[in-house]
């Protein structure tokens, strides 16, 4: 409800009195347009008449304007500020025109207006009286889009209505007073009448109160006979064997017999409770306890919940076990996303796990469960076809997000530009250990390459007779000499004479071996 507590002395200002001497000489009329709010401090030595515009506006409302009938040089304008604006202190008025001209100033109380987070609740109305001898050509343009109505304003409406009401003719049912009703006529709450017929069957309560023994009264008492049954049994002071039902208060008092519904009671025997009583620390003999102190308790034992069968509505979080069984075959399952931990991700389906997954922003849900490491020693596989929960690294280049435990576990080769974790090419080589500081193969890092290196080379050996082309070379204890005619090859090596051997003519050397696939554990 607007507050009307609030009038301001409004004073006409030199500009104002300028559009009125312009608007007697143009013979129009003066239209006042809003009220405007403003929080700027006019000066205590500043005259408001020499104001020609707000000194720190804040918000315009539009205004109505009062005659006074007693004073016509009076003009009382009025204006209201919604509930939901706010937020600045009210130090100064204003009444401006359609031109924008300032027609009137007033200095304000420095009010602060709330803002509904600051506990505004309704509407404030600022009266502003203003004195001027040109009356009678001003005029009040208002936007009825945005006029608010008071509790003065509703309260004169009802007034008018009503009034409207009474003053109907008989053609009308009216509100109040006695009138001739022809014609049916349907109630949706009958009209009571003193004494109900069959055709006038809505009474007063007094009627009903006032009915004889043959039937049971609302109040009062009464003797009633014959076999009664009561949906809710009338309460009795004292109950009986006869009259078994009682108040609450007969009942609290029962003695130590009886448990009670209040105050503390000390009970004898075993007793069985369908809903046991909650105590904060449960024992042995307190065994039932708050919603607090079990879900307190889960964290401490979550080994206990490993290794189930699969919950759907269970949420699993990461290195979280459970099996299946499906088609006669158990099998284990690990929560593999580090990222997210949900219910409901069935590990039966493959869309949930490594085989079926399409998304390179996140890692899959579910892996089968090892007890190995990721990332472990690599292995030869005797099939093209990889089992789920390993990934071939021949060459290969696999999202960081998606294989989050081989990043972790293999950080030299996570290309933190792409995001993506770059295997070495390994196809067609054979693995050596690194050095480590042995001294034998110094000088290497870890996935570095080496060309293939023979020890000795140039020559040739032939063991039929005919002509070489040695230049000397020795093997351990074999010595090797040649001239034109004839080679010669001394100590136990000497068997290598006696076969053809090619060496360092440019042919890769290899021993037998098998080619496989090397895989690794995600």
């Amino acid at each position: 409800m607007a507050d009307e507590n609030t009038d301001l002395r409004c004073y006409l200002t030199n500009a104002g009195i300028a559009a009125e001497n312009n608007s007697i000489q143009l013979n129009q009329s003066l239209n006042v347009v809003e009220m405007v709010f403003g929080s700027g401090v006019l000066a205590n030595a500043s005259d408001p008449r020499a104001q020609t515009a707000m000194i720190s506006e804040e918000y315009a409302v539009p205004c109505a304007m009062l005659f006074d009938a007693e004073s016509p040089t009076l003009l009382v304008f009025k204006g209201d500020l919604p509930a939901d604006v706010g937020g600045f202190h009210i130090n100064e008025v204003g009444i401006r025109l359609d031109d924008g001209t300032i027609y009137g100033y007033a200095r304000g109380k420095g009010d602060y207006k709330p803002t509904l987070e600051q506990g505004a609740t309704d509407s404030v109305r600022y009266a502003v009286e203003m004195y001027t001898n040109n009356a009678d050509i001003i005029e009040t343009k208002i936007d009825l889009s945005s006029v608010y109505a008071d509790y003065e304003d509703l309260t004169n409406l009802e007034t008018s209505l009503l009034q409207q009401i009474n003053s109907l003719d008989a053609q009308n049912v009216k509100l109040s007073g006695n009138q001739t009703i022809a014609g049916t006529k349907t109630f949706s709450s009958p009209v009571p009448v003193a004494t109900p017929t069959a055709n006038a069957h809505a009474t007063t309560k007094a009627y009903v109160d006032g009915l004889d023994s043959a039937n049971v009264k609302l109040t009062g008492n009464q003797t009633i006979a014959g076999t009664k049954t009561f949906s809710s049994p009338v309460p009795v002071a004292t109950p009986t064997a006869t009259s078994h039902a009682t108040t609450k208060a007969y009942v609290d008092g029962l003695d130590g017999a009886n448990v009670k519904l209040t105050g503390n009671q000390t009970i004898a025997g075993t007793k069985t409770f369908s809903s046991p009583v909650p105590v904060a620390t449960p024992t042995a003999n307190t065994h039932a306890a708050t919603k607090a102190y079990v879900d307190g308790a889960i964290a401490s034992n979550v080994a206990d919940s490993q290794f189930l069968p699969y919950d759907s509505t269970r949420i699993y979080q990461c290195g979280e076990t459970c099996y299946t069984v499906s088609g006669g075959k158990v099998s284990y399952w690990e929560w593999y996303s580090n990222v997210e931990s949900l219910a409901g991700k069935d590990p039966l389906n493959t869309t949930n796990r490594q085989t079926g997954w399409t998304d390179e922003t996140k890692p899959f849900y579910w892996t089968p469960f090892r007890k190995s490491r990721p990332g472990s020693t690599q292995w030869p596989w005797m099939s093209m076809t990889f089992p789920e929960g390993t990934l071939n690294v021949l060459g290969n280049s696999v999202p960081t997000a998606v294989f989050w435990r081989l990043a972790e576990a293999l950080p030299e080769f996570v290309n933190t530009g792409t995001g993506m974790i770059d295997f070495p090419e390994t196809g067609g080589e054979f693995f050596r250990v690194l050095d480590q500081g042995r001294g034998v193969d110094s000088g290497r890092l870890s996935g570095s390459s080496q060309v293939d290196q023979i020890k000795s080379s140039g020559f040739l050996i032939r063991a039929d007779g005919g002509g070489s082309h040695l230049v000397g070379a020795s093997f351990g204890d074999c010595s090797i000499s040649n001239s034109t005619t004839a080679v010669t090859v001394t100590g136990q090596s000497a068997v290598l004479a006696r076969q053809r051997v090619a060496i360092g003519d440019g042919v890769d050397t290899h021993p037998r071996n098998l080619a496989f696939p090397i895989l690794v554990e995600v």
